[in-house]
């Protein structure tokens, strides 16, 4: 196993995972990965299996806010790496 920073490459592996992972109105559509791999790639990683392919992944902004909340990931605004959550 290898967990490493997403890339821009793994937008599709990312998207179709997310889409097996939960039902089709709750899953994030792929333009909401892409902002989040534009804004926050260094708090966005991806687990591979000894294949290469991606098998989970773990995402989110650094903000000022102590508690999680679903809008931080249909958001950009929510990411401000200046501050310490």
């Amino acid at each position: 196993m290898k967990i490493r920073e997403v890339t821009i490459n793994d937008l599709a592996a990312v998207t179709n995972l997310e889409a097996i992972c939960f039902p089709a109105a709750e899953a994030a559509p792929m333009e909401s990965f892409k902002w989040r791999i534009e804004t926050y790639p260094t708090h966005f990683f991806v687990m591979e299996n000894e294949r290469g392919e991606i098998i989970s992944f773990i995402n989110g902004p650094v903000t000022k806010e102590a508690d999680l909340v679903d809008e931080m990931f249909s958001q950009p605004s929510f990411s401000n790496e200046q501050v310490g959550w």
